[in-house]
């Protein structure tokens, strides 16, 4: 499975997961807020241009093009050099 592949399947588990499941928890009692949690002013909504839109169903989408960088791992890889001068003609290497 190529890296691309495993990186949607990553995306679909993490959204199915958020997706499903029973009613999300009560919310806490406490009127303090959480340590991360930033709270917004109507005015401050208003000023800042914000909006919200309702989730809705969109087709499925087969193809994805994600920006980025593949990379080898360096936990997994081997520098391969030699302790003579000469030149490497040929690796032989499994995938």
């Amino acid at each position: 499975m190529n890296p691309m592949s495993r990186f949607v399947l990553a995306i679909v588990a993490v959204s199915l997961a958020a997706c499903g499941g029973a009613d999300p928890a009560p919310a806490a009692t406490s009127k303090a807020p959480l340590a991360d949690t930033v709270t917004l002013s109507a005015q401050s909504v208003m000023i800042a241009g914000f909006s919200t839109t309702p989730a809705r169903w969109e087709p499925w989408r087969d193809g994805w093009r994600i920006p980025g960088r593949l990379l080898l791992d360096p936990l997994t890889t081997q520098p391969l050099g030699s302790i003579v001068e000469g030149r490497v003609l040929s690796v032989l290497a499994l995938p």
